[in-house]
């Protein structure tokens, strides 16, 4: 068996569908505030940076719930339904379709490994119809998250994996390093100078999730700018 292992957001599809959900609450929350959305938008993402219970950091619907509760405001919000309402904003890279297509006509099995919750992940992954090229997706469950290994509950040999790609230097390339993968950082706008992108991108990265690594842990055998250099890259 082959597989090609793929991250999900910024990787095979955009973030526009979920943010947009996630701003369309922040409208509601700071019409109910007498505040302005993007300040509550501001708010709600630093609720998300701060969280260190593996458990809720990326349970949306937790952190609007804390911030409502900040605001003194009692009605609660559906992040799930707001992303189903939103589905016509999600998108597919340019890229994604043609590669997933590729690697199914060369039998190739196509992983997701995403800290996304499955709850707000597969309506967009079904909407673009990107189920028929997927086998199977891997999720956050009991606080287990990339770049954890236990995240693929040892339900397969790592030594299958022929790549993985991912945007993330931490969640992602470590996570590829720690299992022995191939591993490819999707970076559609990269313009070299490796080591210095590499400094730059995991104090980005740190906002988000605070970790230490070596620059070597996260060091990726490639750097893809379009995914369609995969079937190169698997020649």
């Amino acid at each position: 068996m082959k597989i090609v292992l793929f991250d999900l957001d910024d990787t095979l599809i955009t973030s526009s569908c979920r943010n947009h959900a996630l701003m369309q609450i922040c409208r509601k929350i700071a019409k109910l505030a007498n505040k302005n959305p993007k300040q509550i938008f501001t708010q709600v993402i630093n609720i998300w940076c701060k969280e260190k219970n593996p458990k809720v950091k990326y349970d949306w619907d937790s952190h609007l719930e804390k911030l409502c509760s900040q605001l003194g405001i009692k009605k609660k919000f559906n992040y799930e339904a707001e992303i189903k309402r939103s589905l016509n904003k999600a998108k597919a890279f340019p890229d994604t379709i043609p590669v997933l297509k590729y690697l199914k006509a060369h039998n190739y099995k196509i992983y997701i490994i995403t800290n996304g919750l499955k709850k707000y992940q597969l309506p967009i992954i079904r909407h673009l119809g990107l189920l028929k090229y997927i086998s199977r997706v891997y999720s956050p469950y009991n606080g287990v998250l990339k770049p954890n290994p236990k995240i693929f509950k040892n339900q397969f040999n790592f030594k299958n994996i022929k790549l993985y790609i991912d945007d993330q230097l931490y969640q992602g390339i470590y996570l590829g390093k720690k299992i022995k993968s191939p591993t490819g950082l999707i970076s559609r706008n990269y313009h070299g100078g490796l080591k210095k992108f590499i400094k730059k991108k995991l104090k980005s990265e740190a906002r988000e999730t605070k970790f230490h690594v070596s620059i070597k842990r996260v060091t990726p055998d490639y750097i893809i700018k379009d995914l369609r250099q995969v079937k190169k890259i698997l020649k």
